[in-house]
């Protein structure tokens, strides 16, 4: 088939006029694109692409806190992944690394039980155990992976009330609910990519690792909305700590609802 040939287009049925339809930007179909040398050249048009853009999402991302998003937010996005892929490789990335090493697991049962000063959570877990049968270290392996598992999920939901936090904290800037929803997806993306940055040290001293993430996740919040609230230095330290203690909550209350599904559904 050829453009002589080819007079409306594939997908949406109008009349062609150019290389690419007007209507739904599909181009031009040729029988030719599938020819070796053309569909080879083509895939590593692609990867080459797709390559160059992840390398320059990712340095951003981890060298300047908050201009990933105000590029966005400016419009210009075709040189960078966008926000919710980007969130959701980088966490796929982040709970496939640490599920291969359960000592370096964030969310660990035994972690919890320790600092659960209410001592509701170590009867609930030995009666789990029990009726799952399963000895000491197996038991705690399973019921980490699936509260990992669970948490997966909920720190995707959790990140829409996150963006209503911001939302509400900076309601004079008279944002759109999605500019805060785009922070806070690159805001999660650098907390897994630093998590899987810091995996050799939660390894060996996951205290250590723990108080990184902490220090990192301040500093990083804290140069994220200064620059794209641009606020003084007085607001965004009291903004920084109420939405750090926001996510904070959030975060509590996700893991609280994953072991109680756990423990009693």
């Amino acid at each position: 088939m050829n453009n002589s040939v080819q007079k409306k287009c594939v997908t949406c049925d109008e009349p062609l006029r150019d290389e690419y339809c007007y209507k739904c930007g599909e181009k031009v179909h040729h029988r030719h694109e599938f020819a070796l040398h053309h569909y080879a050249r083509e895939i590593i048009h692609q990867i080459i692409h797709l390559d160059a853009k992840i390398f320059k999402t990712l340095q951003i991302l981890t060298t300047r806190p908050g201009q990933l998003t105000e590029e966005y937010l400016l419009g210009r996005k075709n040189k960078y992944i966008r926000p919710i892929r980007l969130y959701l490789s980088l966490s796929m990335l982040y709970f496939f690394s640490f599920s291969f090493f359960d000592k370096a697991a964030l969310l660990d049962i035994r972690l919890l039980i320790k600092f659960d000063f209410s001592g509701l959570l170590l009867p609930a877990v030995t009666a789990k155990q029990q009726a799952m049968g399963l000895a000491g270290e197996m038991f705690f392996r399973t019921i980490n992976q699936q509260l990992n598992n669970k948490i997966a999920l909920l720190l995707f939901l959790a990140i829409f009330a996150y963006a209503l936090v911001f939302k509400l904290i900076f309601l004079a800037k008279q944002r759109y609910y999605a500019e805060h929803l785009i922070f806070c997806l690159h805001l999660m993306s650098f907390s897994f990519m630093r998590d899987v940055a810091f995996l050799p040290i939660f390894l060996f001293n996951k205290p250590l690792g723990f108080s990184l993430a902490l220090l990192t996740t301040v500093i990083y919040l804290f140069l994220s909305v200064k620059r794209v609230y641009s606020a003084n230095i007085l607001k965004i330290t009291a903004a920084t700590i109420g939405l750090y203690s926001a996510f904070s909550i959030i975060l509590s209350a996700c893991t609280a609802f994953a072991l109680y599904q756990i423990l009693f559904m």
